[in-house]
């Protein structure tokens, strides 16, 4: 909770639905948002928080399917949500799910897990659940084939996926105010090379795959109401690295760093057009391309925030190609370009100690012309503009 309070961060706790029980749920629920004289209550001041944190958000177990059967989980979930929420109404209850395409083991050979916990709980929920991890080549040895095919999992697989759990919920609970918590998301370069697999090379492949993810996620501002990385820490797809008390922000970080200024905003519709990448065949033999798949080079992202202050992020994914746009506000008049940033770099750089700046922002040109804004995509790039707005009541 610490942690969280020092970077500005929303928790989200898990309680354990496998080993522990309700009263220790309920116990957890009063320690972290009671605000009286009961005993956890009292507990959490004698540890040096005299005030409440209002936790909202509680995952009720975490990836169930491997633990309990449908049944089993219906009733474990129905029942930590009902006295969790005895203890402070206002939180948000996560309810651990599974995407429509996978039947886990050992309980998904005789049962469609998802719909059958759907039905049990569908009248009973906030939130649901969903982890979603990309591969392809190892972290830092990937072939251009593995640098496209895993920026194509993002539309071709994740994208698809997102809207079919949606899909499966809306159609089970009779409504769309179920939100989205994709509270597990990013890389996960199986046999990386650590001794633990759990380490790996943070390269700025996968910093562009984690804008492009960010700008995926922006397609469904009513329904993801939660999108977690995994994870932070050194652990995978991280932000951020560290070695006894030293610490390097991987590319990734630098990723989150420039689009957060899209938090607390409302997404703008951009229509925008890109070259294509046209993949006729493998190159390598292993099939990891189809011939009938092509992927944006570019993709782009709007939001605005105080009616004014509008933010427009891009990536360019080409290897060896720069993209000219003219950015066109329509509706509102462009009084200032108030900062523009750019991220480049090949896709196989990475920080590391003894090199920790190897891959960070640097300042980018951008030109206001006649109230358009000409801005050039470098290859392998992710591109961020700030601009200060007034509307303009003469055009429709």
């Amino acid at each position: 909770m610490q942690f969280c309070a020092l970077i500005g961060a929303e928790p989200n706790l898990c309680v354990n639905t496998a080993f522990h029980d309700v009263q220790s749920a309920m116990d957890w629920v009063e320690y972290c948002n009671h605000d009286g004289r009961t005993y956890n209550a009292q507990m959490r001041r004698q540890n040096g928080q005299a005030e409440p944190w209002s936790v909202r958000y509680w995952a009720i177990g975490n990836e169930a399917y491997w633990l309990h059967t449908p049944q089993d989980y219906i009733q474990q979930y129905l029942l930590y949500r009902k006295y969790m929420r005895r203890v402070d109404p206002g939180i948000r209850c996560i309810a651990s799910l599974v995407e429509p395409t996978w039947k886990p083991e050992p309980f998904g050979q005789n049962n469609d897990w998802l719909h059958s916990v759907l039905l049990g709980i569908r009248e009973h929920m906030e939130l649901a659940s969903l982890h979603l991890y990309s591969a392809s080549g190892l972290g830092d040895t990937f072939t251009p084939e593995e640098y496209w095919d895993v920026l194509l999992q993002i539309d071709q697989r994740n994208r698809v996926r997102i809207e079919s759990f949606l899909g499966v919920i809306d159609s089970i609970t009779g409504n769309n105010k179920v939100k989205l918590a994709l509270d597990e998301w990013g890389l996960w370069h199986l046999g990386a090379g650590t001794p633990n697999h759990y380490e790996q090379p943070c390269t700025h492949r996968d910093a562009l795959f984690a804008a492009r993810y960010l700008h995926l996620l922006q397609r469904y501002p009513e329904r993801i109401e939660l999108a977690t990385i995994a994870q932070s820490i050194n652990v995978l797809h991280a932000l951020l690295k560290t070695q006894g008390e030293r610490m390097i922000q991987t590319p990734t970080y630098h990723v989150f760093d420039m689009l957060k200024h899209h938090q607390e905003g409302h997404v703008i519709e951009a229509v925008y057009s890109s070259p294509f990448m046209d993949f006729k065949e493998s190159l390598d033999g292993r099939g990891i391309l189809s011939e009938r798949e092509r992927l944006n080079a570019v993709t782009l992202s709007a939001s605005i925030k105080h009616d004014t202050d509008v933010f427009i992020t891009m990536t360019n994914a080409s290897l060896d190609s720069s993209y000219c746009y003219f950015l066109d506000l329509k509706d509102r008049n462009i009084s200032s370009i108030t900062d523009c940033r750019v991220l480049q770099a090949d896709p196989h750089e990475t920080n590391d100690f003894d090199h920790p700046e190897r891959v960070r922002p640097a300042k980018h040109q951008a030109r206001m012309i006649h109230n358009k804004i000409e801005i050039v995509l470098p290859p392998c790039s992710v591109v961020t503009l700030s601009l200060s707005t007034t509307e303009n009541r003469e055009r429709i």
